[in-house]
């Protein structure tokens, strides 16, 4: 087995304390079934390689490849519509990442004429479920000691909004919820629309009090945020999640979307024999 020390403390009398993390083994040419080795979106591995007899093969997915989900309800990596017996030696050099969930919306609170002295309060929506990273169909065994399996992080939820009116068109307190920030993942994931507080005047015109400030979108860098940048909540910025996390929610109102799955096994089993840690492997797993 390949390990990389990580750390080295010296115990003294010739004793020390490492350290290291476990690398795959190497894989000779000759065992390798198939190669993935350039990047892929929303990939069905049987759309280009489905063996015809049972047994184990071994796909390596190259070192700089990555494989991304486009949209939260697709995988990044899916094993597909595989043969009966076949199972699968994933060899990870590279990155499957799943798309973030979208954040929510900011309240969008209509206050109305009557009764004419209130106060008004609407909760903003809820963030989106972040997208999974790999999808089992058949039985598999993973090799991620130099690779990253990442779900996409959940949406912001989006803030609520709220006001109190003192007489028909005369407002002592109005804010706009913010919109979430779009969860991280990979190709970017839109950040909530920013909440308002309106009335309709006697004009019939829309009369708006306050506008909060639309969620920034998530991206394979960053997950997307508000920021605290109006006074006090409920005008503060809830965050999107970063890989593997579920996004921020409003304490009081909507919940932020819950990280991807990293590994969704569908009821087979999924081994990892390398790389099994929170650094390589990030989201829920089933």
């Amino acid at each position: 087995r390949n390990y990389q020390v990580i750390r080295m403390q010296d115990l003294r009398n010739m004793k020390y304390a490492i350290t290291a993390k476990l690398f795959q083994e190497p894989v000779p040419s000759g065992d390798i079934d198939f190669t993935i080795s350039t990047n892929k979106t929303d990939y069905d591995l049987s759309i280009e390689y489905a063996p015809a007899s049972p047994g184990q093969y071994t796909v390596i997915i190259s070192q700089g490849v990555t494989i991304g989900s486009t949209r939260p309800d697709l995988p990044a990596f899916t094993t597909g519509t595989q043969a009966a017996g076949v199972t699968f030696i994933f060899v990870l050099l590279g990155f499957i990442e799943g798309k973030g969930g979208q954040g929510g919306d900011g309240a969008d609170l209509e206050v109305f004429l009557s009764p004419t002295t209130a106060s008004y309060i609407e909760n903003g929506d809820a963030g989106l479920d972040g997208g999974d990273a790999f999808n089992a169909t058949v039985d598999c065994e993973i090799q991620t000691g130099t690779g990253l399996i990442w779900a996409g992080g959940g949406g912001g939820a989006g803030y609520e909004s709220f006001a109190t009116r003192n007489t028909v068109d005369i407002f002592s307190d109005a804010r706009g919820g913010n919109g979430g920030g779009g969860g991280q993942g990979h190709t970017g994931s839109a950040g909530g629309v920013a909440g308002r507080v309106w009335y309709l005047n006697m004009g019939g015109q829309e009369d708006v009090q306050d506008t909060g400030i639309a969620g920034t979108d998530g991206s394979t860098g960053a997950q997307g945020w508000t920021g605290a940048v109006c006074p006090a909540p409920p005008s503060v910025g809830i965050g999107g999640g970063a890989h593997g996390f579920s996004g921020d929610s409003d304490p009081n109102g909507a919940a932020g979307g819950l990280s991807g799955f990293a590994i969704k096994s569908n009821g087979n089993t999924v081994t990892i024999t390398s790389g099994d840690n929170s650094t390589n492997i990030r989201g829920r797993r089933s």
